[in-house]
């Protein structure tokens, strides 16, 4: 009874096609569908080393999907599948990486993704990201983070 599982070890049911046709189903004004690339995986694509400044924009097309943080319960309340967020460096100190409601400003929760260093420096350089919500059950929330 061995499960089909993907290459990195782990499933997620709630990412198959049942996720995807329901991202289709709402009528937000602007739908999240997320990268087909990324259906169901959580991985990045990383760069080589560099002395930290950025000479391609293809450096900062970054695309991935993670869990929210720390959801704000009063943010949880209004998060749906297909909505989209915007990812916002606070001004700290700690700073760090929080998704927030569009129109409302409020934070809905963290945001720690495998390139954050990169995606760091693409926000000071002036790039614009934003999350895409993939799914809501419960309190767990997954987001896929993009450039805008």
């Amino acid at each position: 009874m061995g499960l089909d599982c993907p290459p990195h070890g782990r499933r997620n049911p709630q990412l198959g096609g049942a996720a995807r046709r329901q991202l289709g189903s709402h009528s937000a004004k602007r739908k999240w569908y997320p990268s087909p690339a990324m259906s169901g995986s959580s991985s990045t694509s990383y760069g080589g080393g560099g002395s930290g400044s950025s000479d391609s924009a293809s450096d900062c097309d970054i695309v991935e999907r993670v869990p929210l943080n720390s959801p704000q319960p009063a943010g949880l309340a209004h998060l749906k599948p297909g909505m989209t967020l915007d990812v916002v460096l606070t001004k700290g100190p700690p700073q760090s990486l929080v998704a927030t409601i569009q129109g409302t400003g409020q934070v809905a929760g963290s945001l720690t993704p495998k390139s954050l260093v990169r995606l760091l420096q693409c926000i000071k350089s002036g790039n614009v990201y934003v999350a895409g919500v993939v799914t809501v059950k419960g309190g767990f929330v997954e987001v896929e983070i993009r450039r805008q």
